[in-house]
């Protein structure tokens, strides 16, 4: 006997889903316990079915992560995970798409001995990107404030330098010789969410890394610019839109004011 959906009934959580091939069919699918949606097995995965009320029916498999195939599989389980368990932190249900990804990576800003920082990697999405494009694994740092994720970036790009650490503190936690050398800041953190005094504080830290001429690129997902560029000493000089991600990803580019 089928049991009523789930709670998830209605919420935009399940578009995402459908709109990365993670939503798979199946024919006697079960309601899941909260143990189970809370779990730290990475080689499960969240599958939702419609009902005929409406809602939906979770069951958990292992062959699941065929649909993506393993590493990205792996790698959107976990950041699923950790959106349940810090949702205003990492503010998505799932990584950002290729194209989004893509679309960073087409805006990044590089001299050949300068250097490229990630803030708020994640699961690496667009790292990927960025190594795809060609940017040197030994130009590029990293940083992400979530010990699972860290950990799971070191493994997946063992050539890239990754800092766990804060965002907040990013000048102080990158090496010394990087400092001054960065070409392309990527901000990938809810900066619109933090208030000015902590937009201030970060972007004091990202302006001590930045060389003359650098671009600090910020992406999300809300369609005005994220952050007020006057107030900061910025000035917004592009922006760009994919609508292949759910919901359409935004990134707005700035420069140092002079």
């Amino acid at each position: 006997m089928r049991r009523r959906g789930t709670g998830f009934k209605g919420l935009s959580v399940l578009s995402s889903l459908a709109f990365r091939g993670a939503i798979v069919p199946c024919k006697n699918a079960v309601r899941m316990g909260s143990d189970d949606v809370f779990g730290n097995d990475l080689r499960r995965k969240c599958v939702l079915c419609p009902d005929r009320n409406g809602g939906f029916m979770f069951n958990s498999v292992r062959e699941a992560l065929d649909v993506t195939g393993d590493a990205l599989g792996s790698a959107a389980w976990l950041h699923f995970r950790r959106f349940l368990a810090h949702p205003l932190r990492v503010r998505s249900v799932f990584p950002a798409s290729e194209d989004l990804s893509r679309l960073i990576a087409a805006q990044i800003h590089r001299r050949e001995d300068e250097f490229i920082v990630e803030l708020g990697a994640g699961t690496g999405a667009v790292t990927r990107a960025l190594l795809s494009r060609g940017i040197p694994a030994c130009q590029l740092v990293v940083v992400e404030i979530d010990p699972e994720m860290a950990d799971y970036l070191r493994a997946s790009f063992p050539e890239v330098r990754v800092i766990a650490g804060d965002a907040f503190e990013v000048a102080k936690a990158v090496p010394a010789t990087i400092v001054g050398k960065v070409s392309t800041v990527i901000c990938g953190i809810p900066v619109a969410a933090l208030g000015l005094e902590r937009q201030h504080r970060l972007i004091a830290n990202v302006r001590l890394l930045m060389s003359k001429g650098a671009r600090l690129l910020v992406f999300g997902y809300l369609p005005h610019p994220p952050l007020p560029a006057h107030q900061l000493g910025l000035r917004r000089t592009g922006s760009a839109l994919t609508l292949r991600n759910f919901p359409p990803g935004f990134v707005w580019i700035y420069e140092l004011a002079k």
